[in-house]
């Protein structure tokens, strides 16, 4: 987390210099890695967002009707988050595995 910090930190910074120049930062796949879950290691179906209702709602303050209006869980299907991240992409490579590890 602390080494994904600093590079997003090293982005930022050098966003004008690089970007003059139209080069991307020099980046890997693991300097975005995270703890939990990685990338291709689920071996079970991630299941529909629909599914969390048989447990999380029909009561009041039920958490699924506050996520299920969230940009969070829209990102898969905005045009905007998808902008955004094919930008990351070219600023720096592999960085859209870093926003989908929550979208």
């Amino acid at each position: 987390m602390i080494r994904s910090m600093i590079m997003l930190s090293i982005l930022i910074w050098t966003q004008g210099t690089l970007s003059a120049q139209g080069l991307p930062l020099p980046t890997t796949l693991a300097d975005w890695a995270q703890p939990g879950t990685q990338p291709n290691t689920i071996i079970e179906p991630i299941i529909a967002g629909s599914a969390c209702n048989l447990c999380h709602s029909s009561f009041n303050n039920a958490p699924v009707d506050r996520w299920r209006t969230t940009i969070m869980a829209q990102a898969g299907r905005d045009p905007l988050f998808h902008a955004c991240m094919a930008i990351a992409e070219q600023d720096a490579t592999a960085s859209g595995d870093l926003c989908l590890r929550c979208h």
